[in-house]
């Protein structure tokens, strides 16, 4: 893990269902995270990277719209049914098929900017129910 090229001033937080590890770049917790400790990862977070598995269908996360509320850029594995959520919020979704294409997109994250608010009011009525509709 030491071998990693992060940048000045970032940080890598990252959940394990098997392991702990943390230097002064990486934090790998395996523990379930308090409210408050949550909350100041989400608020000091410039982005995220949710590469959910394959098999993550017919899902949500509370994390993606956590974030999307924040308006905070949101880079997501398109090989589940989560990866509709970049046409629902094309402002702040960017879906990726690759490590590659992730790597690309991750040298030139500081340079994206979420440019226009989310528009809430169609979400206000969305559901999982509706998501799975619009899947089919």
């Amino acid at each position: 893990m030491t071998n990693l090229n992060i940048p000045e001033g970032c940080r890598i937080l990252a959940k394990s269902n098997s392991f702990e590890y943390e230097n002064e770049k990486i934090k790998i917790y395996s523990q379930k995270l308090s409210d408050k400790e949550y909350d100041l990862y989400l608020k000091q977070a410039f982005c995220f990277l949710l590469p959910y598995e394959k098999g993550y269908n017919y899902r949500t996360s509370a994390v993606l719209f956590q974030a999307v509320k924040m308006n905070k850029p949101i880079l997501l594995l398109n090989n589940n049914t989560l990866s509709h959520y970049s046409e629902i919020f094309p402002n702040t979704v960017i879906s990726f098929s690759s490590i590659e294409e992730c790597i690309k997109l991750m040298s030139t994250i500081s340079e994206y900017r979420v440019n226009e608010k989310n528009d809430y009011s169609r979400y206000e009525s969305y559901s999982i129910a509706n998501s799975i509709s619009l899947l089919f």
